[in-house]
């Protein structure tokens, strides 16, 4: 018996819909590999930026005389580009031979993790900065005087009868503890906001590829 007009409209566009599945994927995964391969690029440009500006500001801290808060904060970029490196490695282990999907998957499971770890030493490194350059300039000196006791002596003409511990004015003390508590909490936010400043427009674009593929997966 030959065929209707609609069995053969149904079984024309089946086969159109066959052609076309594998087609989409491929694109997609094409998509899938630009896009990360985009990030990684990005990723690597930003751990040398950042060993350039530990390097070089150690340098600068060095002849500013404030060579604690350097070594403090370089060392800290040094920790933050090593554990990224080590990241990045594991980045590279993906299996690109998968299917896009799946790919996209690992990456977001990835990107997750490297948010959460590099969040959590942000909370930590902030207020270790912070009392690195507390340091510093309180033990420089200005004209024979150490800034730290310029400071106090200013801040005692002032409050004359302010409460001290080790020399030091507790309302100081009390200040640099609540600064480093703020910064702690802020240091996720701090970094979440770099994220997305650098990263934003390529994490943007998978984050539409991955809801495209769920959309065609359900």
């Amino acid at each position: 018996m030959e065929k209707s007009i609609e069995t053969i409209w149904k079984d024309g566009f089946s086969q159109d819909q066959i052609i076309r599945v594998p087609k989409i994927t491929s694109l997609y995964r094409l998509k899938s590999i630009h896009v990360i391969d985009r990030f990684k690029q990005l990723f690597r440009y930003n751990l040398i930026g950042i060993l350039l500006v530990s390097v070089g500001y150690l340098i600068g801290s060095y002849y500013l005389d404030m060579l604690i808060s350097g070594i403090v904060f370089s060392g800290s970029l040094l920790t933050v580009a090593t554990v990224n490196k080590k990241l990045l490695n594991k980045l590279e282990q993906i299996d690109k031979g998968q299917d896009s999907y799946h790919y996209l998957r690992a990456f977001d499971h990835w990107i997750k993790s490297q948010i959460r770890i590099n969040s959590g030493m942000s909370a930590a490194i902030y207020p270790f900065i912070f009392l690195s350059l507390i340091f510093s300039f309180w033990y420089k000196e200005v004209n024979g005087t150490l800034l730290g006791e310029m400071v106090v002596n200013k801040f005692l003409t002032y409050f004359p009868n302010s409460s001290m511990l080790f020399n030091i004015p507790v309302a100081g003390l009390l200040f640099v503890i609540a600064s480093m508590v703020a910064l702690s909490f802020l240091g996720g936010r701090i970094y979440r906001w770099d994220l997305n400043l650098i990263y934003g427009n390529v994490l943007k674009k998978l984050e539409d590829l991955l809801s495209d593929l769920d959309s065609l997966n359900h």
